[in-house]
C-alpha cells in the first residue's frame, strides 16, 4: 500500500504540465500514489496525461472546470493514504522533496501539516525565494500578522486533519488553501522544512495571478472571520484598526494613534491570556507597527514623537539609530518637505 498520496488539480496546464508530472514521477521517494483531477480543461492537458502509463498515476477526469477548490475535493474523495502531499501543474518539485518531508513527517507526529521553501520563476529568471516561518511559533505570529504561511503545492498534509477541516471550502474559490490553514490550526502543529525543494512558476495565465485582486478579498475575509472567533471581546473597530494596520494601511490623523495603542495594548492582553505566541516575538510585532503608525500621521510634530515615546514596548523593536533620528528630526521640525517615508528595515 502506498504510503502517501501526491493530488494535484489540472487545469489548461499544457506548456508546463509534463515537467511538473515528471518531477513528481522521479521522486527519490517512490512509494506513493499520484492523484491528478484534470478540471475540464480545453488543451492539450487530457493527452499529455494519457500519455503515461506509471501505475501509480490515477487520472480523474471533469467533464466541466468546476474550480481548483471543487477539483482538489472530488481528488481528496479518492484519497486513502495518511499523508497527502500537494502539487500545481505548472511547478516543479526537487527530487528529494517528498523523501525529506515525509521523514520529518514521521519524526514529528504532532505536525499536521509541512511545507517547504520555495523559488518563484517567471519564465527561467528566478522571481523571488520564500522563506516562510520555520516552527510553530513563527507560523503563528505569521497568521495574526497576515503573512504568508506555506508555499501552498509545497505542503504535505496528515489525510486526518484534512478530513476533519471537510478539505477545501470553494466559497473561498483561489483562497480556499488559507482558509484550510486557518481550520487546521487547532488541529495540530504547524511547520516548514528549511530547505528550497520546489520552483513555484508565476506567468500572465496562472490561476492566481488572473484572479489575484478576488482572491487578496477572500483571504481578507477569512482572516477578519479568523479574528473575530479568536477575539470576540476585542471592540469591532479594533479588529477592524488590526485589519488595516496588517494591511499596511496605516492612520494619517494623531487622534488615531490613541486607538493604535489601545489596539496594541489589548492584543498583549489577549496573547497573556492564550499564549498564542511568545509575548516577546508579539510585542516586537506591535513596536514596529506602533513605530510605522506613528511615522504616518500628518502632520508629525512634537506631540507624535511624545506619544510615541510613551508606549511600553517601543524598544522591542530595534529601529536602529538611523531611523530614529530620521523619525525625531520629522517631528521636531514639523517641516512638509523634510519628511523621510522611507526607513531601512
Amino acid at each position: 500500500m502506498a504510503k502517501l498520496s501526491v493530488l494535484m488539480s489540472v487545469w489548461n496546464a499544457a506548456p508546463f504540465l509534463r515537467e511538473s508530472v515528471e518531477s513528481i514521477l522521479e521522486q527519490s521517494f517512490e512509494n506513493f500514489e499520484f492523484i491528478l483531477v484534470n478540471d475540464g480543461s480545453s488543451d492539450e492537458s487530457a493527452e499529455i496525461l494519457a500519455s503515461y502509463h506509471d501505475p501509480r498515476m490515477q487520472i480523474i477526469s471533469l467533464d466541466q472546470n468546476v474550480g481548483m477548490a471543487r477539483a482538489l475535493n472530488r481528488g481528496l474523495q479518492h484519497i486513502s493514504t495518511p499523508y497527502i502531499a500537494r502539487m500545481d501543474a505548472d511547478d516543479w518539485s526537487y527530487p528529494d522533496r517528498l523523501e525529506r518531508q515525509y521523514a520529518f513527517m514521521e519524526r514529528h507526529p504532532e505536525v499536521s501539516i509541512c511545507g517547504t521553501w520555495a523559488e518563484s520563476y517567471e519564465g527561467s529568471e528566478l522571481y523571488a525565494q520564500g522563506y516562510y516561518g520555520v516552527g510553530h511559533e513563527e507560523i503563528c505570529q505569521h497568521l495574526l500578522f497576515r503573512k504568508a504561511l506555506f508555499c501552498h503545492p509545497s505542503v504535505m498534509m496528515r489525510k486526518s486533519v484534512v478530513d476533519q477541516t471537510k478539505g477545501y471550502n470553494p466559497d473561498y474559490s483561489h483562497a480556499a488553501d488559507m482558509a484550510l490553514w486557518y481550520d487546521a490550526l487547532p488541529l495540530g502543529k504547524m511547520a516548514n522544512l528549511p530547505e528550497i525543494l520546489i520552483k513555484y512558476r508565476r506567468h500572465p495565465k496562472q490561476i492566481s495571478q488572473m484572479e489575484e485582486g478576488l482572491s487578496q478579498e477572500w483571504a481578507r475575509q477569512i482572516f477578519e472571520n479568523w479574528l473575530e472567533l479568536q477575539m470576540p471581546d476585542l471592540p469591532q473597530k479594533l479588529r477592524k484598526l488590526h485589519t488595516q494596520l496588517v494591511y499596511k494601511q496605516f492612520p494619517k490623523r494623531y487622534e488615531k494613534l490613541r486607538d493604535v495603542r489601545e489596539w496594541a495594548l489589548r492584543l498583549d492582553t489577549w496573547n497573556q491570556e492564550t499564549h498564542f505566541i511568545p509575548a516577546r516575538a508579539l510585542r516586537e510585532e506591535l513596536a514596529k507597527h506602533w513605530f510605522y503608525a506613528c511615522n504616518s500621521i500628518r502632520p508629525l510634530n512634537k506631540n507624535v514623537w511624545r506619544m510615541h515615546r510613551s508606549f511600553p514596548f517601543r524598544q522591542d523593536f530595534p529601529v536602529g539609530w538611523s531611523n530614529s533620528w530620521k523619525f525625531w528630526w520629522n517631528c521636531m521640525k514639523r517641516n512638509e518637505s523634510t519628511y523621510v517615508t522611507s526607513y531601512e528595515a
